[in-house]
């Protein structure tokens, strides 16, 4: 149930209908309740909003014009903000990258202001309606009028922050610091969440990877997946209560952000599972068609990448925006350094361990960097040189020997394509001198000597 939750959660928030249909509601049974107030208190209403906020005696004629009007102004601005917003998502989506596109979706200021103008149209046009044309009934509702009023003054105030929000959004900076802070925070989040779930070890110690390993090889049943898309959340708490009442042990092998073709496998179980009871663990997983934010940490990775290489591209040329890039996944590469962990075991109520997990680790995010980013951050030299003293602080940072050969095999894979690509014989040599900080030079190089440049 948790899975559906998840996905749920993050299709709501990345959708253009959710704020402007809740708020369409909320304004539709605001006028009903406003409308029913006035009808049921004419006199005390009228007067008190006379006597606060000075309103003078309102005609029925006047209330019509004045909504009418209204109504007609709200609905022109929303065909232009709308437009305006499908415009925004096309040119970024087009400058950027198609999973950027995700990001502009996400955008709570983009909502609200379609909510705003779309319930202010709802809101005025119930009220209108409304209106009696019986002179024995007809009766002039100032509160309904009042709170109109009040919607649109914050339609006005909407377009001002809206005018501002859609070339700022545009900025590069905007969109590479967006990314970048969901990175960070979801490192912070991610990591404290895994740690203080109920009963979750972290092998810190030998002491407890020694047991891990002893689990491990207790297990040798494997689970398959009987679904095909991208792996969007999983549940672990159902996991681990599922495990301890079939008192089943497992090691789980997919995890967020992972494709499943049908046939990959799932688990690695202690016993071998009945039919019931593979179909009850793969309910555990929520697939789609596409990799999604909730528990995804290198699908922010990937976007800050995807810019990156698009602003190296011939067509575009911006090292600036790449190295920008590279400061932010520095930071949130920092990050995952102190909060680096390799594998976890989640223990039941008693202290028994039931499902170990993968979380991921340092060295994973390095090499998938490394895929994404050398052979394109090799053709400018000023982002290889960057590129490389980022490197270099990390290496300096890193906690322990695995995070330290994966950044050295990162800063060989950038040095080995610079080779290829950088002409200058000066700057070769400062790009030797850089790499040389890592004092991994004892490799073997295309020259056969410890200088490749001479």
């Amino acid at each position: 149930m948790r899975k559906f939750f998840i996905k749920f959660k993050d299709r709501l928030t990345s959708s253009y209908w959710f704020f402007p249909s809740t708020l369409f509601f909320m304004a539709l049974v605001g006028a009903l309740i406003t409308l029913n107030l006035d009808f049921n208190h004419k006199k005390e209403i009228g007067n008190f909003l006379k006597n606060v906020f000075f309103l003078k005696e309102l005609s029925l004629s006047t209330v019509r014009t004045y909504l009418g009007t209204l109504v007609g102004a709200v609905i022109t601005v929303v065909g232009v903000v709308f437009s305006l917003t499908i415009l925004t998502v096309s040119t970024a989506s087009s400058q950027f990258g198609p999973r950027i596109l995700n990001n502009f979706m996400r955008d709570r200021g983009n909502q609200v202001t379609l909510g705003v103008y779309t319930s202010t149209f709802v809101y005025a046009s119930t009220i209108l309606i409304c209106l009696y044309e019986d002179p024995e009934l007809a009766f002039v509702p100032y509160l309904s009028i009042f709170v109109s009023y009040l919607l649109a003054l914050s339609c006005i105030g909407f377009l001002i922050y809206y005018i501002h929000h859609i070339p700022n959004s545009l900025r590069i900076e905007s969109i590479v610091y967006k990314i970048a802070t969901q990175t960070i925070d979801m490192i912070d989040k991610k990591f404290p969440e895994e740690e203080k779930l109920k009963n979750m070890d972290v092998l810190d110690s030998p002491k407890k990877v020694e047991e891990y390993n002893e689990l491990e090889s207790n297990l040798s049943f494997e689970t398959y997946s009987n679904s095909v898309g991208y792996v969007q959340a999983i549940d672990l708490e159902g996991i681990t209560s599922w495990a301890k009442d079939e008192d089943i042990q497992l090691c789980l092998n997919l995890r967020p952000g992972d494709f499943s073709n049908g046939r990959v496998v799932l688990a690695i179980t202690s016993v071998e599972l009945s039919n019931k009871q593979r179909q009850e663990l793969n309910d555990f997983y929520a697939y789609g068609e596409g990799r999604t934010l909730p528990q995804n940490l290198m699908y922010l990775f990937s976007q800050l990448i995807e810019v990156a290489v698009r602003a190296l591209s011939p067509g575009i040329n911006d090292p600036i925006t790449a190295m920008s890039c590279i400061d932010w996944m520095e930071a949130a590469l920092m990050k995952m350094i102190d909060k680096d962990t390799k594998y976890s075991v989640i223990r039941d109520e008693n202290s028994v361990a039931r499902v170990l997990i993968r979380p991921l680790c340092t060295e994973e995010i390095f090499e998938h960097l490394n895929k994404g980013l050398a052979q394109y951050v090799a053709t400018s030299y000023s982002t290889s040189m960057h590129w490389m003293s980022s490197l270099n602080r990390m290496h300096l940072a890193a906690k322990s020997s695995g995070q330290r050969k994966a950044i050295e095999h990162c800063a060989r894979v950038l040095y080995s394509s610079c080779r290829d690509t950088v002409s200058v014989q000066s700057e070769l040599h400062k790009m030797h001198r850089a790499f040389q900080a890592f004092n991994v030079l004892g490799v073997e190089h295309k020259s056969g000597t410890t200088n490749p440049i001479q």
